[in-house]
């Protein structure tokens, strides 16, 4: 679990550069329940890089990066969940936690 600093960090960034700093709304989709407000670091063009059978692989898409704990209690991400960021709905394709609270999902278009 991550300790009170961490969150304190968590938090600074979100308020500095988070959706609702900028006056936008991010929601939370999940398949039988009511969309959830929450606030995420969104970047349009994140690259990811990994490696298989030593030839690199790039690929450029979506992310938002979230708070682990502003999710609703029980909940894993997985591709069966959305998010509605600027006014699009994108599909959660990959979850990538940092280990100190939040974590960075990778989106596609829906």
């Amino acid at each position: 679990m991550f300790d009170d600093t961490d969150d304190d960090i968590n938090a600074a960034c979100l308020d500095e550069f988070g959706e609702r700093a900028h006056g936008r709304e991010v929601l939370f989709r999940r398949p039988g329940a009511d969309d959830q407000a929450v606030d995420g670091i969104y970047d349009e063009n994140f690259v990811s890089i990994r490696v298989e059978d030593g030839a690199e692989i790039s690929d450029v898409s979506p992310s938002l990066l979230i708070r682990l704990a502003d999710l609703p209690v029980g909940v894993e991400l997985g591709q069966s969940h959305r998010f509605v960021v600027r006014g699009t709905v994108r599909r959660v394709w990959d979850v990538q936690p940092d280990g100190h609270g939040m974590a960075r999902v990778l989106l596609k278009d829906s």
